[in-house]
C-alpha cells in the first residue's frame, strides 16, 4: 500500500462512515443532536413542508437509500465513482437547498462543500488498492482526474433536474 492507497482507504472510511450515520439518524436508528432531524417522521416532515418537495416520502427514500447504499459501496470500495456520484447529488442538494444560508452560519454550507470536495477527489483518486475494486484489479480504470470531473459534473446535472423536479 503507498500513500495515495492509504488516502483512499481514510477517505473511503471517513466519507463512508459519515454518510451511514447520516442516513441511521434519518431513519431514527441514532438519534441525532437536539433541534436536527431524527427518525422517519421527522425527517418526512422536514422533506416535506418544510423543504417543499413535492413527493417527501419519494425524496426520503431516494436520500436514506442513496446515503446508506453509497456508503456500503464506499466502504467495501466498489465502483468507487457510483458512490461518489450518489453522495455528490446529495451534497449539491444540500448546498442547493442552505445557499440563502451563507457560507459558515449555523446552517450554512461550508461542511457541504468541504465534504463535496473531498468526494469528487475520492472520485479522482479511486478506491485504491485495499478495497473490492483494488482486489478486482479495477482500481486503475476506475480512477483518474476524469472521475472526478464526471462525478461532478453529472451530479451537479442531476441535481439541477431533481430541483426542476421535485421542488414545488
Amino acid at each position: 500500500m503507498d500513500a495515495l492507497d492509504f488516502a483512499a482507504l481514510i477517505l473511503r472510511l471517513v466519507i463512508g462512515t459519515t454518510f451511514l450515520i447520516h442516513s441511521l439518524t434519518f431513519l431514527g436508528v441514532l438519534r441525532a443532536e437536539p433541534g436536527h432531524v431524527s427518525g422517519i417522521g421527522q425527517t418526512l416532515e422536514a422533506f416535506g413542508p418544510r423543504m417543499g418537495f413535492r413527493w417527501p416520502r419519494l425524496m426520503v427514500a431516494l436520500v436514506v437509500g442513496g446515503e446508506g447504499v453509497g456508503a456500503l459501496l464506499c466502504l467495501l470500495g466498489f465502483v468507487q465513482p457510483l458512490p461518489c456520484f450518489i453522495f455528490a447529488l446529495i451534497i449539491f442538494q444540500g448546498i442547493w437547498m442552505r445557499r440563502s444560508h451563507g457560507f459558515t452560519l449555523e446552517q450554512g454550507i461550508e461542511h457541504h462543500v468541504n465534504l463535496g470536495v473531498a468526494v469528487i477527489a475520492l472520485a479522482a483518486l479511486g478506491a485504491g488498492s485495499v478495497s473490492i475494486d483494488g482486489l478486482l484489479g479495477w482500481d486503475d480504470t476506475l480512477s483518474g482526474p476524469w472521475w472526478g470531473v464526471g462525478v461532478a459534473a453529472a451530479a451537479a446535472a442531476a441535481a439541477a433536474v431533481f430541483q426542476a423536479v421535485m421542488r414545488r
